[in-house]
């Protein structure tokens, strides 16, 4: 893909993200909270948790890993690449900022049981992949 055809998808060239990054938090911040609670009433309490992503997705997922499993659900980061198959029992979390992540959605395709995705593009395939679960859902920022 060239770039141009990138940029036209909706993402910023990372100099202007950069710039405006805190403008674009501060905006996203109060809508993300509401997306994020109705997603944890539609997942509940999971037993268990298994996060996948790659790249810098995979790396973001160490503080909801530790968090959960410091209060008492046991979670893992596996590298989307590398995971597979799960428990259904576990609940699948998923994180990709396009939601393209081709190893991503080959996972959350291939699960069964709940399935959480985390993207920033609401129409991608990541998304309708978790669209396919139930209960399903997908948050984006």
């Amino acid at each position: 893909m060239s770039v141009n055809a990138f940029l036209r998808q909706g993402f910023l060239p990372f100099e202007e993200g950069l710039l405006d990054q805190t403008g674009r938090l501060t905006e996203a911040a109060p809508g993300l909270r509401e997306r994020v609670l109705a997603a944890a009433d539609a997942v509940g309490r999971p037993a268990r948790a298994t996060f996948i992503g790659i790249g810098a997705s995979l790396a973001a997922l160490a503080a909801p890993v530790a968090h959960l499993s410091a209060h008492g659900i046991p979670s893992v980061r596996l590298n989307a690449a590398e995971a597979g198959p799960f428990d259904e029992d576990a609940t699948l979390v998923a994180l990709s900022q396009s939601g393209r992540s081709r190893e991503t959605v080959e996972v959350m395709r291939a699960a069964s049981g709940r399935k959480l995705a985390v993207v920033n593009v609401t129409d991608s395939p990541m998304a309708s992949a978790a669209a396919s679960a139930s209960p399903r859902r997908a948050i984006s920022a």
